[in-house]
């Protein structure tokens, strides 16, 4: 299973596939999803051809057409059947057929009702459809006139999703400019609202908070009356973010920590789209059923730790500005008790994770029974990102970091800041507290100073104190120095 994200400046370049019958590829996009399928068609003597199976959702504006057999071959005239999804459209030819009717639009939930089509009520008033009335194995009527989904019920299919349809489809009708009569197509269309999928996490604590047993999954919703199986999935989201920019593309230092300052300077506060584009292989995605992917699981070592973590804001361009930041700047920060799982692949993970809801459980002391112990979410994951655990904060213990220096240096293109970084414990017992520190004013960098003893961690551009030791009612003192170099910056 491929699994991967791509960020939008990024352009990955791949030899085209050649495509094969049967090849079918989904791209769902918010509301809107695009389907390309690889089958043969065949013309009949006037270079026509009916495709009858069509979603009823499919935005016929959006149906295209590409010939592999032969390039030169087009669509001259199309004519676009909708589906007809409405109990009438029924006959009587499928009295005492054992079917599946559904709906996804209960009024508590989704309900589903499978047994024989035993008669139809029919409507006193035209404007309304009959009903259906359906005994089920324990002999008991269901009359049905509100459904999303009707189809055979073959119980002797091992696979129950793949229920074929009774509902007439939707048909295409095409008119080809075309030497050959059959003809290997490339067909795509655009369907709108039916796709959807959430992603959620879940794990598993031991009773003694030594081990995580992690697993994520993705649940892919297809609302049609269509199966498209062993298909290739991407999930696409566009998640909007904010940026504080200057003139000329110019983007300011410091604009977390001074963004009431910022909020009346020149700088407008601008909006950027990041696009996440996540990829499944071959995932069959039944008519009107749910499917659940897992793309994650592991058993990984983990330690509850009391953090501190002091963030600023990365470059997202490479023109920084440093008017709005001055010596002496105080940041507050609280203690928090987490958990934390690295995202590498020493932990059997090391891959993009979208962003979902996260329920953890706990084993309870005999290994047997778990509890819920707590309900979070997870955002958009990148590998050596942590996966956090977050059980909120500690008021005993809290930390502070103040800039001591700053030196910019225009002609070697450096800058040099300084922290002073203090940790107090106010309770009666011994502490230990991990510290983070921010290290993204810019991507080349180094640190020349730090009492105690630092951690770094690239992949987080971070620097670390790992279970520093504070006594009952103390305060304990860090001190360090980073210099930023190869910065670029606008002419004066």
């Amino acid at each position: 299973m491929n699994f991967a994200k791509f960020a939008p400046e990024e352009k990955i370049t791949k030899n085209p596939r050649k495509l094969q019958e049967g090849d079918l590829a989904i791209t769902i996009h918010d509301a809107k999803s695009f389907v390309q399928e690889v089958r043969t068609i065949h013309l009949l003597k006037d270079k026509t051809v009916t495709i009858k199976d069509f979603p009823s959702e499919t935005v016929p504006s959006s149906v295209h057409f590409k010939s592999l057999t032969e390039p030169q071959a087009f669509v001259t005239d199309q004519t676009f059947l909708p589906q007809k999804k409405d109990i009438n459209s029924l006959t009587s030819s499928f009295l005492n057929k054992n079917v599946v009717v559904s709906s996804s639009k209960g009024f508590k939930e989704p309900w589903k009702v499978e047994g024989k089509l035993v008669d139809f009520i029919p409507s006193l008033d035209d404007r309304f459809p009959k009903k259906l009335v359906i005994q089920d194995k324990n002999n008991s009527f269901h009359v049905v006139d509100n459904f999303d989904s009707i189809g055979l019920n073959d119980e002797k299919k091992s696979d129950s999703n793949s229920n074929e349809t009774i509902l007439p489809p939707s048909i295409v009708e095409w008119k080809l400019s075309a030497k050959e009569s059959d003809h290997l197509s490339e067909i795509s269309y655009e369907l709108a609202n039916v796709f959807s999928y959430k992603t959620n996490y879940s794990a598993i604590l031991d009773y003694n908070e030594t081990e995580l047993e992690f697993n994520g999954f993705i649940s892919i919703n297809n609302s049609s009356d269509k199966n498209f199986p062993n298909a290739t999935v991407k999930l696409i989201l566009n998640e909007r973010k904010s940026e504080r920019v200057g003139n000329s593309g110019s983007f300011n230092l410091f604009s977390k920590s001074n963004s009431k300052k910022m909020m009346k300077s020149k700088h407008p506060m601008k909006f950027r789209s990041e696009k996440y584009e996540y990829s499944l292989d071959s995932v069959t995605l039944n008519s009107h059923h749910e499917k659940q992917v897992t793309y994650a699981h592991t058993t990984v070592p983990i330690q509850r730790i009391n953090l501190i973590i002091f963030n600023k804001e990365k470059f997202d361009k490479e023109i920084p500005e440093i008017t709005d930041h001055s010596k002496d700047k105080l940041t507050v920060d609280a203690a928090y008790d987490i958990i934390r799982v690295k995202n590498v692949q020493t932990n059997n993970l090391g891959i993009y994770l979208p962003k979902g809801s996260f329920v953890v459980h706990q084993r309870g002391e005999d290994d047997f029974g778990i509890e819920r112990l707590k309900d979070t979410s997870i955002d958009h994951t990148e590998p050596g990102d942590f996966i956090s655990i977050n059980f909120g904060i500690i008021n005993e213990y809290s930390g502070s970091r103040k800039v001591t220096s700053f030196l910019f240096d225009n002609q070697k293109k450096t800058l040099t800041e300084s922290f002073e970084i203090q940790v107090s414990n106010i309770s009666n017992t011994p502490a230990k507290v991990t510290i983070e520190d921010g290290l993204s004013r810019w991507h080349t960098y180094h640190i020349t100073s730090s009492n105690p003893p630092h951690v770094l961690d690239d992949d987080q551009d971070r620097v670390t104190w790992s279970n520093l030791l504070i006594p009952p009612k103390s305060t304990n003192k860090i001190t360090y120095t980073v210099v930023y170099s190869e910065l670029v910056f606008l002419p004066q």
